[in-house]
């Protein structure tokens, strides 16, 4: 089977991984590559701005509903595309943070307080994920995070901050995630790690006084 194709646009022959899928073709490619369909797409937008403004005008609502569940159904997707974007991008990112440091800096200022409301508002509808957020962020603190920690495994530290806030909503009875071994401990030192939380109400948790009694 060949690995190479040429390309309609530009005229060169180029590896496989440099054309986009298409169901509808023979071989299941794109005629065009990347390269020269990103310039063809680009140059159209350019061509046909005022006739794009328009028609986002007229179906705002509805492409914005679009993009809402487009959104919603490849949440996970998206995020590990932009994670590993940010990845393979890292220097390019700090550059440009480097070049527009004023311009950030400005933007912030001048947003100030339309930035603390979308965060306010955002954790009060994802509370299960704040706690995530705060938990990790005192287990960074005191170095309890592993570097080898996956992706899955992380998934698995938010669900359980979710399934005790749904437990909690349900009876109304206060939860907390509590480390089986403590970050702190006084003989020994857990890890923020799915295998050591469990749900507490917070009567146990607080009656358990950061100790950890599995050894004895």
């Amino acid at each position: 089977m060949t690995k190479e194709k040429k390309c309609t646009g530009c005229g060169e022959v180029k590896g496989l991984e440099c054309f986009s899928k298409n169901k509808n073709t023979r071989d299941g490619l794109q005629s065009w590559c990347k390269v020269c369909k990103k310039g063809y797409a680009r140059k159209w937008r350019n061509e046909n701005k005022e006739y794009l403004k328009d028609y986002y005008q007229e179906n705002k609502e509805h492409l914005k509903e679009c993009n809402r569940k487009y959104h919603q159904e490849n949440k996970e997707y998206r995020k590990e595309c932009n994670r590993k974007y940010r990845q393979e991008n890292k220097e390019y990112f700090k550059d440009y943070y480097q070049e527009n440091k004023e311009y950030f800096k400005d933007y912030y200022q001048e947003n100030k307080e339309y930035k603390k409301e979308c965060n306010r508002k955002w954790a009060e509808e994802n509370p299960d994920k704040v706690n995530a957020i705060k938990a990790r962020r005192r287990a960074r603190k005191l170095r309890a995070t592993p570097k080898w920690l996956t992706q899955e495994q992380d998934l698995e530290i938010k669900l359980i901050y979710k399934t005790a806030r749904e437990l909690e909503d349900m009876d109304g009875v206060k939860r907390h995630v509590d480390h089986i071994v403590p970050l702190k401990g006084k003989d020994v030192r857990g890890l923020h790690v799915p295998w050591n939380l469990q749900i507490l109400t917070a009567e146990q948790n607080l009656s358990k006084n950061n100790s950890y009694s599995g050894w004895n």
